[in-house]
């Protein structure tokens, strides 16, 4: 059996499906032998290499007030901040430039940011303490 990546038909570094099959499928690529699978799929291939796919990143300041900043993303990067506590949508949108977030109360909340591939999205909860 061999095992194997399709790649997307808009972004040819990137992988839409993996499989194994006796013979390899038409326009896939051949994983290495053992190849982990679940992280090639957060990978791309360029020149034939897998590498990783970048991730925004981003900081958070806790000091009484948390700042959330985002300090690299590529244009076309969108964000949704939540309050879990009230469910209420804080943000939501394309990040504006500087693209800083302050959360003065108490609570806890959702941050979502979803940049446009090859990126990856992040997302992560932050509790902002009394």
């Amino acid at each position: 059996m061999i095992s194997f990546a399709q790649m997307r038909a808009d972004d040819p570094r990137l992988p839409s499906a993996f499989g194994s099959a006796p013979n390899l499928p038409e326009g896939a690529i051949a994983l290495p032998r053992g190849a982990d699978v679940t992280a090639l799929m957060r990978m791309m291939l360029v020149d034939g290499v897998w590498v990783a796919r970048p991730r925004p990143i981003v900081q958070t300041d806790q000091t009484g007030v948390t700042t959330v900043t985002l300090a690299e993303a590529p244009a076309g990067t969108t964000c949704r901040i939540i309050d879990l506590l009230t469910d209420d949508l804080l943000f939501a949108g394309p990040v504006p430039e500087p693209a800083i977030w302050t959360l003065p109360d108490p609570g806890h909340y959702a941050v979502e940011i979803d940049p446009p591939l090859p990126w990856l999205p992040v997302s992560f909860r932050l509790e902002v303490a009394a």
